[in-house]
């Protein structure tokens, strides 16, 4: 990030205390590069309200009655807004309505809306959020694996034809923050709630580390 750092050059660390992409700064000179920390299993990369969502969703021109199966898939209900009685699991839900999941995935999977969310679940965030991560780390202190914004936007458009029967945009996997099937009423802000997740984070960093290797990923 810094190619040009010397014996003598002073170089500052700190948290990011704004809420943004990327959790710690590193300073030299002026300027300033923004890290991603990731570490564990089953990485979620990014939540927000189903609402924002939807609208952004709407924003990069995807279908209509595509969001509104979204809708469906997330409060597993039968409505768009969380309101039916009867709730399902993920699992219940995908055996009833693979389908139209197989119809979701198809629209949500093309270059141009994977590159806009790419840039919103792991590199900037939403409109609101202005800085760019320059690097992802997985691991800790002591082993850690990193990847650039562009290996990311290169790795995960490469996946787009993935295999799943969850709703998914490429290696990443859209789900509720919990469907609160037990009814409580303290958790039911979550069911208004994504999250995205990167399960296989570190298996897919080194397998774009070997692709990288042996020259069979364009970045």
């Amino acid at each position: 990030m810094f190619p040009h750092i010397k014996q003598d050059t002073i170089i500052k660390s700190y948290k990011n205390v704004e809420y943004e992409k990327g959790d710690i700064c590193i300073k030299v000179g002026n300027k300033i590069k923004y890290i991603s920390i990731k570490m564990g299993h089953k990485n979620s990369v990014h939540c927000e309200s189903i609402e924002k969502f939807k609208k952004f969703l709407k924003s990069i021109n995807v279908d209509e009655n595509i969001i509104k199966e979204i809708l469906k898939y997330q409060y597993g209900d039968g409505t768009l807004n969380g309101t039916g009685e009867i709730r399902k699991s993920a699992a219940e839900y995908k055996l009833e309505n693979q389908k139209s999941i197989d119809i979701i995935n198809q629209e949500i999977n093309k270059p141009e809306i994977l590159k806009k969310v790419i840039n919103r679940f792991i590199i900037q965030g939403t409109q609101w959020q202005t800085h760019h991560i320059n690097l992802l780390v997985y691991g800790t202190p002591d082993d850690f694996l990193f990847i650039t914004p562009n290996e990311i936007y290169a790795y995960i458009l490469s996946k787009k034809d993935i295999q799943s029967s969850a709703l998914h945009f490429s290696c990443l996997t859209f789900q509720p923050m919990s469907r609160v099937l037990n009814y409580n009423e303290k958790m039911e802000y979550m069911r208004h709630w994504i999250q995205i997740k990167w399960y296989n984070l570190e298996d897919n960093i080194i397998e774009l580390m070997n692709l990288k290797e042996q020259k069979l990923l364009n970045n």
